[in-house]
């Protein structure tokens, strides 16, 4: 936070940290510590509204909170409704929970663990897939994704959606490498237009490292070019490829599978 270009002064009045090594519950026997009543008066130690609270991360705290499992549904409704749920509702403020997805690649949307991960949750549900690793005095690029939106107030201003997944924001990062100071920028999704371009040149650039590659027998197979473009289905991939044919950028050649060649040594924009 303070290479975000926080001040102390305002860490100290407004931020709090808590690393909980047991459950939070409260003391019905005596000789037994209030871990509850302890972690309300954290909240509350600076008598001032919390506006968010942060859960980093959701397996650590089902394991402290349920000595369950994150892999049992049960647990997690349980935990939902003794942490999260009462953190919301008593301090009236916004949660935010933390986890990893799944490696999965049939389930993208997913948190590693149980369905009940995702289908508890009250609000919009958020994936951060990282396009250009970030550090320091790096340049970084992270494709925020909607994965969830049960109030309905988040797709709406939304890109372009690939089943479940749609993309909401692509959040740019830059760190100096003297200072380490980091600066954060949030831009919205690109819009049709601007996507199709995009993939013409992924697709363009493609076929031109192919002709230089592969001498003898240049261009990519059709199934290949829709393999170099990501995050699009394959209807979106099929409208690049026409597109591109149709500005006589790249021709299709007819030789059973079918084979393309790029015709220009042009990118489009």
């Amino acid at each position: 936070m303070r290479s975000l270009g926080v001040s102390d002064e305002v860490l100290a009045h407004g931020f709090s940290y808590v690393g909980p090594t047991e459950a939070l519950r409260s003391a019905v026997v005596e000789g037994v510590k209030d871990t509850r009543l302890s972690f309300e008066r954290t909240l509350t130690k600076s008598n001032r509204l919390v506006g968010l609270v942060v859960l980093d991360g959701v397996t650590q705290a089902i394991a402290n909170q349920m000595m369950g499992s994150s892999n049992s549904n049960d647990d997690i409704a349980a935990f939902y409704r003794e942490m999260p749920r009462m953190i919301a509702h008593g301090e009236h403020c916004a949660v935010l929970l933390v986890d990893h997805v799944t490696k999965d690649a049939g389930n993208p949307r997913f948190a590693i663990g149980g369905m009940m991960k995702l289908a508890a949750v009250d609000g919009a549900s958020f994936q951060a897939e990282v396009k250009t690793p970030f550090g320091r005095g790096r340049k970084g690029l992270v494709v925020i994704k909607v994965a969830k939106d049960r109030p309905g107030y988040v797709r709406e201003h939304g890109g372009e959606t690939n089943g479940f997944l749609q993309q909401i924001a692509d959040m740019h990062l830059e760190s100096d490498a003297e200072t380490g100071a980091v600066t954060v920028r949030l831009e919205p999704p690109m819009d049709d237009a601007g996507l199709l371009r995009v993939r013409m040149g992924i697709v363009c650039r493609a076929l031109q490292t192919s002709a230089l590659v592969n001498v003898p027998d240049p261009g990519l197979t059709l199934t290949k070019l829709r393999g170099v473009m990501s995050g699009c289905g394959s209807t979106k991939k099929d409208e690049v490829i026409q597109e591109l044919v149709r500005r006589k950028y790249v021709r299709v050649e007819d030789k059973g599978l079918g084979k393309a060649n790029c015709t220009s040594s042009q990118i489009p924009s």
